[in-house]
């Protein structure tokens, strides 16, 4: 009689534990397919391509998603190996609260301009108040969403966070390092993607970045403002975090203080204003390869056929031409083709940038570049032809550089004795006996025109 007993109590146990998984599997189906309709539906609303390779419900983890892809065509795509979500409960003054708690693993942003992000796995807590709080591999990073009289309001705070534990910035292939702790925080106001309004403050690096972002719906496209100011930027210092040799490492590149702002539509570049204020400080001991420009130097080139060639730009040359020595029309018409600014922008000159914006879109491609004299001149002397943000962000310090060492006189100088003025025409002087058979000053206008 216990035998039977003990197997009727096994079979309804048996019996219940089948009905209780079958139960547990379809409610795991729903919710799977909840989960899969709310993330299409999110990627509509936002204008994304998502797509999840696994969702699995389980009991631990409640909920996991494996294999997950974010795409913004155009603008930037991301991949995360997994994100794990469960409830946490916690016993506050209230009583006991439920929160979440997500376990992100390694993720990869792609960006433009070879920019891309790479994070460690991370846990997060979510709070149903609106909070997000990091809580590994570090802390010191609080995300709160909040609805207020003026829309939708969304708080970035970082208090002492160390970035290099929290992830990287990979440029061109090389990860950032050294980046050291960033305090601060941006705040973002939205009341919809015509009408939202930014504002931040960080420090890092040393510098103090802070500035303002928004956006205001108009009669037919909406205004953009955007401004930034940043106190102490140590060029040294950022070259070293974004892995880029420009000068020996003892060498200082010294700091940029200052703003730049722009309003308009964005879609019709005449109608950016920009405004912009620099000062620079150079390093106490100037890098020798700027301290040697001060006088006569040699220069080295590649020449279009891959040959080297050295120039030497000294009085003591004979293609060397002097700066008084160049006819004033000259220098007129050059600075109007190239930098009409030249003579009163720092170095580098961001007011062109709608003309710039606005040439490169009516003709297609990026047929203008926007690169002032002096910018020229520091790729010439010290970097390679190739297109990058890499080169760019050195060419930037060289170009502040050039300015506070050299002055004005004697960039345009050694400007016209090294850039190229045809294949193999390296020099002003030169060029003008290969085209007319004179020396400079004595080229009439149409001459020059030719040249310029």
């Amino acid at each position: 009689m216990i035998d039977l007993r003990s197997r009727r109590l096994w079979l309804w146990v048996g019996l219940f534990l089948t009905f209780l998984f079958a139960g547990f599997r379809m409610a795991a189906d729903q919710v799977r397919a909840r989960i899969a309709t709310k993330i299409d539906a999110t990627a509509r609303q936002l204008g994304l391509r998502i797509q999840v390779d696994d969702i699995h419900v389980g009991l631990f983890p409640p909920v996991k998603l494996n294999g997950i892809s974010i795409d913004k065509p155009g603008q930037w795509s991301a991949t995360i190996k997994s994100v794990a979500m469960r409830p946490r409960f916690s016993r506050g003054p209230n009583g006991f609260t439920t929160t979440g708690r997500i376990s992100v693993d390694e993720a990869h942003v792609a960006l433009p301009a070879d920019f891309e992000l790479q994070s460690h796995p991370s846990v997060w807590d979510i709070d149903p108040a609106g909070s997000i709080v990091l809580i590994s591999p570090v802390q010191g990073l609080t995300v709160t969403a909040a609805t207020t009289s003026k829309g939708n309001e969304i708080t970035v705070r970082a208090t002492h966070l160390p970035i290099d534990q929290l992830g990287s910035l990979v440029l061109e292939g090389d990860a950032t390092h050294d980046v050291g702790s960033v305090d601060g925080e941006a705040r973002l106001e939205s009341r919809s993607k015509q009408d939202f309004h930014a504002r931040w403050r960080f420090e890092a690096l040393g510098a103090v970045t802070s500035g303002t972002a928004g956006s205001t719906p108009g009669p037919t496209e909406p205004r953009v403002g955007f401004a930034i100011k940043f106190d102490g930027l140590d060029f040294s210092k950022l070259f070293n975090a974004l892995s880029i040799d420009a000068t020996p490492k003892d060498e200082a590149l010294g700091t940029l203080s200052g703003s730049m702002s722009t309003e308009g539509v964005l879609s019709d570049p005449d109608t950016l204003q920009i405004t912009q204020e620099f000062k620079f400080t150079p390093p106490k001991v100037l890098p020798a390869a700027l301290a040697n420009l001060r006088s006569g130097f040699t220069h080295e080139v590649i020449t279009n056929t891959g040959r080297k060639r050295t120039l030497q730009v000294s009085s003591g040359s004979p293609d060397f031409i002097a700066l008084g020595d160049v006819p004033a029309r000259l220098i007129r018409t050059l600075l109007i083709a190239e930098d009409a600014a030249f003579f009163s922008h720092p170095g580098v000159d961001f007011t062109e940038l709608p003309k710039v914006i606005a040439g490169n879109i009516a003709k297609g491609e990026a047929a203008r570049g926007g690169s002032t004299i002096t910018q020229q001149l520091a790729k010439n002397l010290f970097l390679t032809r190739e297109k990058s943000l890499r080169r760019k962000l050195k060419e930037l310090a060289f170009t502040f550089l050039l300015e506070s060492s050299l002055g004005k006189q004697r960039i345009l100088e050694i400007y016209l004795n090294i850039i190229e003025w045809g294949p193999g025409l390296y020099g002003l002087r030169p060029a003008s006996y290969h085209y007319f058979d004179k020396d400079p000053w004595d080229l009439t206008p149409k001459e020059i025109a030719f040249l310029i």
